[in-house]
């Protein structure tokens, strides 16, 4: 399959349910997407180019994306995303740029790990994240980020072998 067309009425896509589809190119979800969950490897290795993630899924579990050809990945602007689990977006060499959705309060161990080409992170106004987990950008070209004012945690190598970083900044107050 090249191309496929996700129905309103999905709310769950389970773990490994596309992976591996090397050939699977373009997702498209209905306007008014009911999805709430993308579970584990469910869109792994795959030549997706670009994601628009629907407004109400709250969850991307590990390594939902991880080794695809994503080069964007866009949130709906009233996103109510909340979990990026371990290795969501892992090993996405084309990805140049990213930015967190408002209500994400952790992002999971290696999820944007070994996205040599990630650049730019970029986090919503009044972003509720709390927690980054361990090596969260390891292995990533971000240069400049500001981490946002709730985060509570920042754990072992989250920017470990990050060697274009310059600098690194809390958002006010922290």
């Amino acid at each position: 399959i090249t191309e496929i067309f996700i129905p309103k009425s999905v709310k769950i896509i389970k773990d490994f349910a596309f992976s591996c589809c090397y050939d699977l190119q373009k997702v498209e979800f209905a306007k008014d997407s009911e999805l709430e969950f993308i579970g584990k490897n469910s869109f792994s290795q795959t030549s997706i180019h670009t994601i628009d993630i629907p407004k109400n899924v709250t969850t991307i579990d590990d390594d939902a994306f991880s080794y695809s050809r994503l080069q964007e990945i866009n949130f709906d602007e009233n996103s109510k995303l909340k979990f990026i689990k371990s290795g969501a977006f892992s090993g996405i060499s084309l990805l140049r740029s990213i930015k967190i959705p408002k209500h994400v309060q952790s992002i999971g161990c290696f999820a944007f790990g070994n996205c040599s080409g990630l650049a730019e992170v970029t986090f919503e106004k009044n972003c509720e994240l709390k927690k980054l987990e361990n090596s969260a950008f390891r292995c990533t070209a971000v240069n400049r980020i500001t981490i946002p004012k709730h985060v509570e945690e920042i754990n072992e190598f989250t920017f470990s072998e990050c060697n274009k970083l310059e600098e690194i900044k809390f958002e006010e107050p922290s």
